[in-house]
């Protein structure tokens, strides 16, 4: 589902990506449905961790999913004090994700961009989330100030939205 790149090489030479501050997913939590409450998530892409740590620490079940093995050999690393099963680090793309798992919450960072089949992946998306789950979806678009050093990560808004509204009855953007 995912591009052909050796995700692991970026973490194996000491790479990273940027992380959501407290603030920002403060913000985000702003965002969701009124009376919405995330028990359980989802991090598609997670990395090193620190999105699905702090998603943890704000009292959720959570699962991260990554296909750079070094990323979540670091994740897991970074969470061996957390030793309850509340927090599942699973080296492999969304198919790493049992058919019968539902989330309330699924989080989509810096990926989008390089998801081949965003139809499929989207539909399998919308498998493991409840009627009234929340999809976030945080993506660099082309115009703007990133994209003009890494256009390659960026996605086309007008499209990711018509794809997004073909799949979800509510989208928004912020």
């Amino acid at each position: 589902m995912v591009s052909d790149i050796n995700w692991s090489s970026v973490y194996e030479n000491g790479g990273d990506f940027r992380v959501l501050t407290p603030s920002e997913l403060t913000d985000i939590f702003q965002h969701l449905p009124k009376g919405s409450l995330a028990r359980s998530a989802l991090d598609i892409g997670c990395g090193t961790g620190q999105l699905t740590r702090d998603l943890w620490f704000r009292g959720c079940s959570v699962k991260g999913v990554d296909p750079a093995l070094k990323a979540i050999e670091i994740a897991q690393d970074a969470s061996s004090r957390i030793s309850d099963d509340s927090l599942v680090y699973v080296a492999s793309d969304i198919s790493g994700v049992t058919s019968t798992e539902r989330y309330d919450l699924i989080f989509c960072k810096l990926v989008f961009a390089f998801i081949e089949d965003k139809e499929n992946f989207l539909d399998t998306l919308k498998s493991h989330m409840y009627p009234h789950s929340s999809f976030i979806m945080i993506s660099p678009v082309l115009g703007s100030k990133i994209s003009k050093t890494k256009p390659f990560i960026c996605v086309d808004h007008d499209l990711a939205l018509e794809q997004l509204k073909k799949k979800f009855d509510v989208v928004y953007t912020y």
